[in-house]
């Protein structure tokens, strides 16, 4: 029979480091890269700073698209900056940290477990400015965040920039700051013990995010998803009805087996179709975690968002006529109506074609807009 002895505060912390190092492949920081040729440092430099970048983009193109549904704006860019890092394999210890945390937070959520940095300014030749993050598991509730020597007999550091795994108790004589200085006109990496100007800072735990594994955080974050999901289904829907009246004129003025009636009707099947598919993804899709099971989230939250997006680009495409379906409803051809209509036209069979379809576009171009609202 298996054992399912639990773990160690040692074990947790040891396989926390696996995990962020199984996932960044290089940083531009640790001191293996003075052996680096300068042209591969500055490619890695330059990687890194994108990677950075890409999550901050990533994140305000979610506001800018309006799908962000996060109430936590913590949890958002924590979320943000983990799946950039695992998905381009760079990072330095700050990544590093998020990555051991990360892992804590989805398979020890009742484990105390924290983001440090190493902070404080130089103030006289031969001090660096405090410059590294690590992750401190299994500190004794109650105990003072900033005196290492509280924390108890069963907390742990672990620094998967440094490969290290040790007892808190030894933090004052094992953690080691980051710093560079110019050698022979060439950048060089180098790690100091700390300083007396130096001090510890906890900036995030896992009490914080794990709640964005509680089924009342996910409840609310859909409750944001609905609101939004459904204000796009609704513009639709108001398409399909002005269309509809539009089907109507022309079934009495020219009848059902008219080209102009069958392109109105079209689209009108389209965008029913549309309305069908994407109310049953919705039902589909799952949006709580009534377990609270650790990990959810990621899953739940980028469902939604790809779920959003969808909807968003085939709402653009819906305020397309074919080029068929144009010149069966007019004779007269047209420029392409900014982005989003095919053809335009000017007779007045179609005037109130024209009509919806303007009203559609300008619908679309306000989405971002309205749904930040929501």
């Amino acid at each position: 029979m298996k054992s399912h002895k639990k773990p160690t505060i040692k074990e947790m912390a040891l396989a926390a480091m696996k995990y962020s190092q199984d996932h960044i492949r290089e940083s531009n920081t640790h001191p293996r890269i003075n052996a680096y040729k300068l042209d591969a440092v500055i490619a890695l430099d330059t990687a890194i700073s994108d990677t950075r970048n890409t999550s901050t983009i990533e994140s305000d193109l979610e506001q800018t698209l309006s799908i962000d549904i996060d109430e936590d704006e913590t949890i958002n860019m924590f979320d943000s900056d983990v799946k950039i890092t695992k998905k381009f394999s760079l990072g330095n210890c700050g990544e590093s940290a998020g990555l051991a945390l990360e892992f804590m937070v989805d398979n020890y959520p009742a484990i105390n477990a924290e983001y440090y940095s190493i902070k404080g300014k130089a103030t006289k030749p031969g001090e660096h400015n405090g410059d590294h993050a690590f992750v401190v598991i299994g500190r004794a509730d109650r105990s003072d965040k900033n005196d290492p020597q509280t924390w108890g007999d069963n907390a742990y550091v672990c620094d998967p920039w440094a490969n290290s795994v040790y007892p808190a108790n030894q933090i004052t004589s094992r953690l080691q700051n980051f710093y560079s200085e110019v050698e022979n006109g060439v950048l060089v990496s180098k790690v100091e013990a700390l300083g007396k100007h130096h001090y510890l800072e906890p900036s995030l735990d896992n009490i914080q995010l794990r709640k964005r594994d509680s089924n009342d955080y996910i409840n609310r974050m859909n409750k944001k998803f609905t609101a939004k999901f459904y204000h796009l289904i609704d513009i639709t829907g108001e398409l399909r009805t002005d269309l509809k009246k539009i089907q109507t004129t022309l079934e009495e003025k020219y009848g059902k087996n008219h080209a102009k009636f069958l392109a109105v009707t079209a689209k009108i099947f389209e965008i029913e179709n549309f309305i069908k598919f994407y109310l049953l993804r919705y039902e589909n899709l799952p949006k709580s975690n009534s377990n609270s099971t650790p990990g959810q989230y990621v899953k739940i939250k980028k469902g939604m968002q790809e779920l959003l997006l969808e909807v968003m680009e085939d709402i653009v495409s819906l305020g397309r006529f074919t080029e068929e379906m144009a010149l069966a409803i007019t004779a007269h051809k047209h420029p392409m109506w900014d982005k989003f209509i095919s053809k335009k036209a000017t007779n007045n069979t179609t005037k109130a074609a024209n009509e919806a379809l303007d009203k559609f576009a300008e619908e679309i171009k306000a989405i971002p807009t309205k749904l930040k609202g929501l």
